[in-house]
């Protein structure tokens, strides 16, 4: 497991960046409690920062940032990997336009501030096309972004 707490500037410029991580045979709890050492004392030199997490959808990395910050973020590239099967609720029969839905999505996520926002109430339509109730679990992670 890895992971980072990074110091950015009001202007969204890194100032600085801690890295942790952690091989499988030490276990996640072994890496979480680390994580934890290094989150309280920045928080309590900076308890009115925002905090922001990036995760890959793992439920239990999602519970973690959950706790720890105020915005928990499905990470881009995760984000774009459930976006196929989302195509097919919205264009089962023709491929070219699921190509033409994934881009522009994929777009609007990456450069629209309300990317996510806006695709995951588009999601959330496609429940009667019987979308994976745990695609739109998972993105409802990206709205936070």
């Amino acid at each position: 497991m890895v992971g980072t707490i990074s110091f950015d500037n009001k202007q969204g410029e890194r100032q600085h960046t801690i890295y942790l991580g952690a091989t499988p045979e030490y276990g996640k709890a072994t890496f979480w409690e680390r994580m934890e050492r290094e989150i309280e004392p920045v928080k309590s030199v900076y308890p009115q920062a925002t905090y922001v997490g990036i995760a890959d959808g793992a439920k239990d990395i999602g519970s973690f940032l959950e706790q720890h910050t105020q915005r928990p973020n499905l990470d881009y590239y995760h984000a774009t990997g459930y976006l196929k099967a989302a195509a097919y609720a919205a264009h089962s029969r023709s491929q070219p336009k699921r190509s033409q839905w994934i881009n522009e999505r994929c777009h609007s996520l990456k450069h629209d501030a309300n990317g996510a926002s806006q695709l995951l109430k588009e999601m959330k339509t496609f429940t009667e096309k019987k979308l994976s109730n745990k695609i739109a679990e998972q993105m409802e992670m990206v709205v936070c972004s």
